[in-house]
């Protein structure tokens, strides 16, 4: 213990602490919290890594100090030089030591005459993972290049021996295939997240039970599922859409609210009538008004505009300053605090 830093060990030892605490609440609400007990990971199975702060870490330009450890020399530049560097962790991913820095940054903040509001449908389908109701389309990243060299990884490593060295690098490669992948949809989910940002102030997506969503059907042995394959596909689709990265991205740059997702699929954007024959396929006509337009359009322009809360004029008094309450922006200050996550590749630690 004695070649960590003191501080690393003690934040080690704070999630665990803070899972007892929840779970013995919990026991004492007699289980209406739902918190289960701590699950203690792996050795081998999980990567390495460890917390550090301003007090036991350092960063001056492209170093990084690190008590017990000393300087090392990052790889990547940082967008953010004027920021206080305050917390972030260490972590060993694919060969590789990563740093996970969080900045703060002071910007200015002005408030709008009007609080813009968009809503936000998400899809499957290639070019339109993305639909907002102005009409804008998001494809997602081209993946097509990366996909076939992890699928050819995972065939020559089915074929290889199990504890062979040969095997062990090509199971290093794959995991830089995966990572390759993540790495792809993490930076398309940061440029579509700052284009929508850049534009409206408020985002109105379904509030969508993901994990539920891709579930396996595989069932037991008394229960058997059906069509198992075909939702095997399924889930992978969704889960290569990215729809909870894009939520965590639009999530720290704008106010994001959560709408229920039931019926928006058949509800007309124009006179709110709702009806499984309204939509056919990616085209939208509505029974009653006759209203036309693009299914995924329509989807995304129901609810906000049914509520009203599109557009939202804001007036205040003349020479006194405007406070709206949109996540963590404070308008009255004329700043606000900003927490940038910067990942960094450490060549050597």
């Amino acid at each position: 213990m004695q070649g960590y830093s003191a501080y690393i060990v003690k934040s080690s030892l704070q999630p665990i602490e803070t899972t007892y605490k929840e779970f013995f609440k919990d026991v004492k609400a007699g289980g209406k919290l739902n918190r289960k007990p701590p699950r203690f990971h792996g050795k081998w199975t999980t990567p390495p890594s460890f917390p550090i702060n301003y007090i036991s870490a350092k960063v001056s330009g492209d170093s990084l100090f690190v008590q017990k450890i000393g300087w090392m020399k990052m790889a990547g530049n940082n967008p953010y030089p004027d920021g206080e560097f305050k917390s972030g962790r260490v972590k060993y991913e694919c060969g590789d030591w990563y740093a996970y820095l969080t900045y703060e940054v002071q910007a200015e903040a002005s408030l709008p005459h009007c609080i813009r509001g968009v809503g936000i449908d998400r899809n499957i389908a290639d070019g339109r993972l993305a639909v907002l109701s102005d009409g804008t389309k998001h494809g997602g990243p081209d993946l097509e290049r990366k996909i076939a060299r992890r699928k050819r990884y995972q065939r020559k490593m089915a074929r290889q021996v199990k504890g062979s060295n040969r095997r062990k690098v090509t199971k290093l490669r794959l995991q830089k295939a995966f990572q390759a992948e993540r790495f792809a949809r993490l930076n398309w989910a940061h440029h579509v997240s700052k284009e929508i940002a850049s534009e409206y102030d408020v985002a109105y997506m379904e509030k969508l039970n993901i994990r539920g969503m891709t579930k396996s059907a595989k069932g037991t042995v008394e229960k058997p599922g059906r069509n198992v394959k075909g939702k095997s596909g399924l889930n992978r689709q969704i889960l290569a859409s990215a729809w909870g990265t894009l939520e965590l991205c639009l999530d720290y740059k704008m106010e994001v609210c959560k709408v229920n997702p039931a019926y928006t699929s058949q509800t007309c954007r124009s006179c709110g009538h709702v009806d499984k024959k309204n939509r056919k396929g990616t085209d939208f006509k509505c029974t009653e008004c006759g209203h036309a337009d693009d299914a995924d359009v329509n989807a995304a322009s129901s609810w906000p505009s049914g509520m009203g809360l599109l557009d939202v004029e804001v007036a205040t008094p003349a020479g006194h300053p405007a406070t709206v309450d949109l996540g963590s922006v404070r308008n009255g200050e004329g700043w606000q605090e900003i927490l940038c996550q910067l990942s960094y590749i450490i060549p050597h630690l």
